[in-house]
């Protein structure tokens, strides 16, 4: 029998591919070109009314446009090759979740994207609460979140569970599947071996997950939501 959080998952894909069809919001101008830098770095900005971005690619754009992490991305292999610089417009007081929708009718708009969703069960971890015990306290959920990490450290203020497998699966580019049943929001600090130093003394993120919070991730299939490319052009059309 299924369990009820794939069920649930099973739901949120339905609504996700209801809500690709009817997606309205646009950004007001947006001026799209190849990029010339050489390949491998990327920048992004953003302010109340522009978003400016230099050196992305194709997938990269996708993935952002989605709210999707490599693992959650199927398209064709050159999506990797073709950079291009975006200067948009939007409208004052537009949120991030307006701004994704604005990148998703951009991207149809001028590279004619096609997309649909398919819930996959794949090989990932499974967010648990360790033998130990879980050594958090739920905090007021008064203020909104707020995250940050690097260099071997996440730091989160008022974080759900759900949200902070979120920020694990990003660390680990791999799918992470909050299965703890934790109620409320936490405040987390968590510090670990960056797997770039090789003379990083601190615990793997794993081993650091149960020392330092009580949580385990074990290894297991998860249902993930694969935003799968049914259709996209090389070169956008013209501005």
């Amino acid at each position: 029998m299924r369990s009820k959080k794939f069920c649930a998952v099973k739901a949120l894909f339905c609504l996700l591919s209801l809500a690709d069809g009817a997606v309205a919001q646009s950004f007001e101008a947006a001026a799209i070109k190849v990029s010339n830098a050489p390949a491998g770095s990327s920048n992004w900005s953003s302010d109340e009314v522009t978003t400016t971005i230099t050196n992305e690619t194709l997938r990269g754009l996708i993935q952002d446009a989605f709210d999707v992490r490599s693992f959650s991305l199927s398209g064709p292999d050159w999506l990797d090759s073709l950079h291009f610089d975006i200067n948009a417009k939007m409208q004052p007081g537009s949120t991030s979740a307006g701004r994704n929708l604005m990148m998703q009718a951009l991207l149809k708009e001028r590279f004619g994207l096609v997309v649909h969703h398919e819930l996959k069960t794949i090989q990932g971890y499974a967010l648990v609460i360790a033998k130990n015990g879980f050594k958090l306290k739920a905090v007021e959920d008064v203020g909104g979140h707020r995250s940050g990490s690097g260099n071997g450290k996440l730091s989160a203020q008022r974080m759900s569970m759900e949200r902070f497998a979120d920020r694990l699966a990003r660390q680990l580019d791999q799918p992470v599947s909050d299965m703890t049943d934790l109620k409320g929001v936490f405040n987390i600090e968590l510090t670990y071996q960056n797997p770039r130093n090789h003379d990083d003394s601190r615990p793997s993120i794993f081993t650091a997950l149960q020392e330092q919070l009580g949580l385990k991730l074990e290894a297991r299939k998860v249902p993930v939501d694969i935003v799968v490319v049914d259709h996209v052009e090389r070169t956008p059309t013209e501005n």
